[in-house]
């Protein structure tokens, strides 16, 4: 469970007064709030929760054109989700918290109230069985940008007509398992963990929680009334992708109006959560395995081909990657060509020696590596440096080690000399 007894000496968290006259301090209790009822991973995750909050009072400002989509996610019930979504069910504007809303129901209450969505249970509508929920899911897919909306047919009468409903507001999404790739890359990952029994998490009495928080309410709504959001652009740097540095725009103006000790902390978070750090989450099934395959093919020193069995073996062996639950005996020659094939990557027939046999080529994955798989700055290869010490030769332990994991590629050879062990492709 997500809760227990309060901690002893358990006082106020927050001055009623200074919130309503600061929105950083506004911020500040947000997020002490949210910890104090919450276990999060890491610290970052309710300082982004914290600004989502304060975004869904300005939501309706003009600079606002776009939400990002608070994705909260387990591998395991019990994790903290649906407390989460009752924390915030008491903080953000005009909270609508939902499990499983018809299609009608979904559009029609955005078209109306313009809520803050707090849906639960995403796993039955994101799930292997979701046929029914299709209509919803594209739903999710098209609010998360301003002016966006979908047709229906509605009875007129007699007869019927077709009326465009807006689908765009503010969502958490919350539920166990992977979301959909069209959902996740709008989306900031929440992801927890079941707490440990000596984290000090209080016990959540709704009663007490609304009017702990009721001056928060009140200081946001008077904010929201009296303050404007600015103009700005950040992650410039290309640190997030287009998507996504469109989509935390709005959480870095709420940043920008709380002040300079706010904004730094905002963009720290997000490119914690968003950026490289964080891509891991984030990646859809296809960039995982082109990014695993762009590991092997380095790990064999890029050579011009590799063959399909040599990359089934080195994709399917790994324990850490999940190609290996892929069906009943991890990846097979098709469907690892129907994985790539979305990327315009074929296998062919190469030559290695005197031999020929089915596989790729390093030149085909290039395009593609560099388009999903752009390198930042911190990954360029550094100059090569003139100035060597010899340290002399390494401990026979290590170099031992070292040709134990070199040959433990397929289709490689180790060449050794005195003071270093060589990756090299089958010679061709």
């Amino acid at each position: 469970m997500n809760s227990t007894a309060d901690p002893p000496g358990e006082g106020a968290l927050f001055d009623p007064q200074r919130v309503k006259e600061d929105l950083s301090a506004c911020l500040d209790a947000l997020e002490a709030v949210l910890r104090r009822y919450v276990s999060f991973t890491t610290p970052e995750q309710a300082t982004v929760l914290a600004l989502f909050v304060v975004h869904t009072w300005f939501f309706e400002d003009d600079r606002v054109e776009t939400t990002p989509y608070i994705a909260v996610r387990s591998v395991e019930p019990e994790s903290g989700k649906s407390r989460l979504l009752e924390v915030l069910d008491l903080l953000v504007r005009r909270p609508w918290l939902a499990i499983n809303p018809s299609e009608s129901v979904m559009f029609r209450n955005i078209e109306e109230n313009h809520p803050t969505l707090l849906l639960d249970e995403t796993d039955t509508i994101f799930g292997p069985t979701a046929g029914p929920y299709e209509a919803l899911r594209s739903i999710l897919n098209a609010g998360f940008r301003k002016g966006v909306r979908v047709p229906r047919s509605v009875a007129s009468g007699r007869s019927f007509k077709v009326e465009h409903f807006e689908v765009f507001c503010p969502k958490v999404l919350a539920g166990l398992g992977k979301l959909p790739d069209t959902i996740r890359s709008r989306s900031i990952i929440i992801e927890l963990r079941r707490k440990k029994a000596d984290e000090p998490i209080s016990r959540f009495r709704r009663r007490r929680v609304e009017l702990e928080t009721r001056p928060l309410r009140e200081a946001l709504a008077q904010f929201a009334e009296s303050e404007s959001l600015g103009y700005g652009e950040y992650f410039t740097d290309g640190v997030l992708s287009d998507r996504m540095a469109d989509a935390c725009e709005p959480l870095m103006l709420v940043a920008e109006l709380a002040g300079r000790t706010w904004k730094a902390r905002a963009q720290a978070a997000i490119e914690a959560l968003c950026g490289p750090s964080g891509q891991l989450n984030r990646e859809s099934e296809g960039v995982a395995l082109l990014s695993n395959i762009r590991s092997i093919l380095e790990v064999a020193g890029n050579p011009p081909n590799i063959t399909t069995r040599d990359l089934l073996k080195g994709l399917n062996d790994e324990e850490s990657w999940p190609w290996r639950l892929t069906g009943s005996s991890g990846l097979t020659p098709y469907t690892l060509a129907a994985r790539l094939r979305p990327y315009v990557i074929k296998p062919g027939t190469i030559r290695q020696g005197d031999e020929t046999a089915k596989g790729y080529t390093f030149e085909g994955f290039t395009d593609t590596f560099d388009r999903y798989l752009p390198r930042s700055d911190d990954d360029e290869e550094e100059e090569p440096c003139d100035d060597v010490t010899d340290l002399g030769p390494p401990p026979e332990e290590e170099k031992h080690a070292l040709r134990l994991v070199l040959t433990g590629f397929p289709g490689s050879r180790v060449v050794s000399s005195p003071h270093a062990a060589f990756l090299l492709p089958r010679p061709i």
